[in-house]
């Protein structure tokens, strides 16, 4: 695949714009809530641009969608939009209960229900998935620079890393929200003008079909039923739960403007997932044996310069501020569910900003270690999430929607399944998807065990 070092003049200025958003709102944030709320003022062109961002990041543009359209079929990459649509719907209904809960994490949640040990529990798990998570927008970061110069991934991940956390300490959610907008607003041009270029270039619809695997248009590609559930299953449970947009619903203006958003963002994810998973296909007949997290990204070398810089700068941009957000969320979660709850409960707003920042770096730099026991995006991709699904989204939607759910199934639930997740991860014990056995059997103990310990008098 060639290189194309001219399209790195796009990222430069966007970054530039980016560093001074963030010295901007970094003289702005007064507070440690204001530095993770913005302040509760998110409007609704600002809020839909960070839940599409948020979510979108490096996850579906070199993971998900991406990578699953490459490696088995286009329609296995469009698939990729149900999950989202079911999680966009739960959102639109418990969305106003939990904005007007006004918890800074989704361990504040968890905490207000079940007390301190679950809380405490719950910003654990989160802290070991979203290191994951930060770790693959870097790698989704290193793959642009690799585009653009052909600079090893290793090196690039780790510029990735300065970045990202430069970013998020300067400003917080003040600084992200802002810049996740714009970022969403450029991807989604420049996947939607790469389209028609890159099946024009790659010599036309016919050429590419003809250069494809002979399943890849077919429904269920070279996929079968428990392979979809694996990727399906993790993805929709990581979305009821994920601390990154309860964040973002708590820090809307209002709820009018919140059920706005959320319908906006529903629209745009009908046009991005299918954007991604139609130019992942298309790489897949150009490039046949690239790394499957490069596949989109792999078009910005074939389209015209500017659409590519379009494309390109969009996606790195969203890397960068999905990054910010899943690193502000560990730092976030460990301030005041751990540091403010058991190292110091006496420290003040002004003390917790302080190590909400110093967190951030040293997360910064765990995160890229993790890289190292993952063979690429979709594998650390779905680690997290089935983590992510089995320790925590039980507990959230426990606290939110069930009034028999107790302090003892939801931390039964939270150890049971955090711990069979990580036993069967990285022991390779079964060779099914870890999320189908773990994610069930987490769900499962919540209910029997708040069934056999629940008491009318003590819980109403």
């Amino acid at each position: 695949m060639e290189t194309n070092a001219k399209l790195l003049w796009f990222i430069g200025l966007y970054l530039i714009l980016m560093i001074a958003l963030g010295i901007k709102y970094a003289t702005e944030a007064k507070d440690s809530k204001d530095f993770v709320l913005a302040g509760s003022g998110l409007g609704v062109f600002t809020l839909v641009g960070t839940l599409v961002a948020s979510w979108v990041g490096s996850g579906a543009i070199t993971g998900g969608g991406n990578s699953a359209s490459y490696a088995s079929g286009l329609w296995i990459g469009v698939g990729w939009l149900v999950p989202t649509l079911i999680g966009m719907l739960f959102f639109y209904f418990v969305g106003p209960k939990i904005r007007k809960l006004g918890k800074i994490t989704v361990a504040g949640i968890i905490k207000e229900r079940f007390g301190t040990t679950c809380a405490a529990l719950t910003s654990l798990v989160l802290i070991i998935a979203y290191l994951a998570m930060t770790s693959y927008q870097m790698k989704g970061f290193a793959f642009v620079l690799n585009i653009t110069t052909g600079l090893d991934v290793t090196i690039g991940t780790w510029i990735a890393c300065v970045i990202i956390v430069g970013l998020a300490v300067m400003g917080g959610l003040k600084s992200v929200a802002p810049t996740d907008a714009w970022s969403a607003v450029i991807i989604v041009i420049g996947l939607v003008l790469a389209v028609p270029f890159s099946i024009k270039n790659a010599g036309g619809w016919s050429h590419i079909v003809a250069n494809l695997p002979e399943n890849h248009l077919k429904p269920m590609g070279n996929a079968d039923v428990m392979y979809l559930a694996g990727l399906y299953i993790p993805l929709l449970f990581l979305m009821l739960g994920d601390s990154n947009l309860i964040q973002r619903i708590t820090a809307s203006k209002s709820e009018k403007e919140l059920k706005k958003s959320l319908k906006m963002m529903v629209c745009s994810s009908f046009l991005i997932y299918p954007v991604i998973a139609l130019l992942a296909t298309i790489a897949k007949s150009v490039y046949p044996d690239i790394d499957p997290g490069m596949a989109t990204l792999s078009t910005t070398t074939f389209v015209p310069l500017v659409i590519g810089g379009l494309l390109l700068t969009g996606a790195a941009a969203i890397m960068l501020t999905t990054g910010d957000s899943t690193l502000l969320g560990c730092a976030t979660s460990f301030t005041y569910d751990i540091y403010g709850q058991f190292i110091n409960p006496e420290a003040s707003e002004q003390k917790k900003f302080k190590v909400i920042r110093l967190s951030i770096v040293a997360f910064g730099a765990i995160s890229v270690i993790c890289l190292l026991f993952f063979p690429s995006i979709l594998a650390i991709q779905t680690y997290s999430y089935t983590v992510y699904s089995a320790g925590i989204t039980p507990a959230v939607i426990a606290a939110l929607l069930w009034k028999k759910a107790t302090k003892q199934g939801v931390l039964s639930a939270i150890v049971v399944g955090t711990v069979l997740t990580l036993v069967l991860e990285f022991g390779k014990l079964v060779s099914i998807p870890t999320g189908l056995i773990s994610i069930p059997v987490s769900f499962g103990i919540l209910v029997v065990v708040s069934l056999i310990t629940y008491k009318e008098k003590e819980q109403g």
